[in-house]
């Protein structure tokens, strides 16, 4: 039995692969069997070893570490699992599992994994839903013309893909899960995405600010979808064939291209600086604003006006620089600095929340001074009035032509 699994180099490998195998891969129980039978006979034959690497994992069990028996019945069978969960969850699980050691497996242990998933397939949702009338060569928007926190975001999918792509040949599939579920659930949807429902929402539809904010869009979509697609081969491909496929031989699959290379000219380490800092910044609103939500002082955060007030000079900086940007940021309706520290305290500020002055406006549900100047649009505030103003000469210059 030995001999005839361990020549497999011989009628299989050099027939029909490459010799030597990339891999052999095996669980750990092997290194004594096939890897060393394995080894010997290739070296005696051709003078060198049947594979270039070997890794070992650890052996399934059940969630008693017991060895799965027919006899014990407490065999799992992968394809009743596929049934229930589907491929891309059972692979996914095991993806953020130290394979080399003895992994007990129980179909309970999935369920967490399963939530894991569809946050990352919404978040492809969410990419692939606001890229409907995005078109790269033509509403594409150069680095240099690129908002803030979108070159932010760039700067961290470049990180992103640094960390994955170093991380794939050296078979560290759980560094590649926990990098990638982090970055889609805490970066995306907790702030990124978050932040930007007003802006792809409410501005114009070919205005800086939402072409800006797509620009980056295609950019995550494309390399996350190419990061993930070992891993989750058929969620990935059902996401390419929405956003990239047809486009030529090398479009047609995901499973044909490349993986995203990591572009210099994208990371910045003194934007990232600022922008962590009001991360710093912004968790703290987020505090007074749950305590405010607690209390039944607001309901939805854009009832809210915040008063910030802070003694770290480098906050103060931050404050005053970006003090136009931090109603977004925070997804209130407006905020002010406080000479007066009578908020609830955070890491650097203390932030009291008030009501926010203004009617709240239909469209863009900011509460604004603004709403209700307008006898053309009595509901809206001054920033959708102009946007809609727009619209209509857009819509009558394309009607008149």
């Amino acid at each position: 039995m030995w001999f005839d699994s361990s020549s497999s180099y011989n009628g299989v490998v050099k027939e029909s692969l490459r010799f030597p195998a990339d891999l052999y891969f095996e669980a750990v129980d092997q290194h004594r069997g096939w890897f060393q039978h394995s080894l010997i006979l290739s070296m005696v034959t051709e003078g060198e070893a049947a594979f270039k690497s070997v890794l070992t994992h650890g052996l399934i069990l059940d969630k008693e570490f017991r060895k799965m028996s027919k006899s014990l019945g407490n065999v799992v069978s992968p394809m009743d699992v596929v049934k229930d969960y589907g491929a891309d969850i059972l692979r996914l699980y095991f993806a953020s599992l130290d394979y080399t050691k003895d992994i007990p497996f129980d179909t309970e242990v999935l369920n967490s994994v399963a939530l894991t998933y569809r946050h990352i397939r919404n978040t492809f949702k969410f990419l692939l839903g606001n890229l409907y009338d995005f078109d790269p060569k033509r509403n594409g928007i150069t680095y240099e013309n690129l908002l803030e926190i979108d070159k932010f975001m760039l700067h961290r999918l470049q990180l992103l893909i640094q960390k994955i792509t170093k991380a794939y040949p050296k078979f560290e599939f759980y560094k590649i899960y926990h990098s990638f579920q982090n970055f889609c659930i805490v970066a995306l949807s907790k702030f990124y995405l978050d932040i930007l429902k007003d802006r792809l929402y409410t501005y114009g539809k070919d205005s800086l600010d939402r072409r800006s904010a797509q620009t980056v869009f295609y950019e995550i979509l494309d390399s996350l979808v190419r990061l993930i697609a070992p891993i989750m081969p058929f969620t990935t491909e059902e996401v390419w064939q929405l956003f990239r496929g047809g486009g030529g031989v090398n479009n047609s699959s995901v499973h044909l291209t490349y993986m995203p290379q990591v572009r210099e000219e994208y990371i910045d380490e003194e934007l990232a600086g600022k922008w962590e800092s009001l991360i710093g910044l912004r968790d703290d609103a987020l505090l007074a604003l749950e305590k405010a939500r607690q209390a039944k002082f607001i309901g939805n955060s854009l009832e809210a006006k915040l008063i910030l007030w802070t003694d770290d000079a480098s906050a103060k900086q931050l404050i005053s620089r970006y003090l136009n940007d931090l109603p977004s940021i925070f997804i209130v309706s407006s905020v002010a600095i406080s000479d007066e520290n009578d908020g609830v305290r955070g890491k650097k500020l203390s932030v009291k929340v008030e009501k926010a002055p203004g009617s709240k406006c239909e469209r863009c549900w900011i509460y604004s001074t603004t709403a209700g100047n307008s006898d053309e649009f009595p509901t809206l505030c001054a920033k959708c009035v102009e946007v809609m103003k727009w619209t209509e000469q857009s819509s009558n210059t394309s009607k008149s032509s």
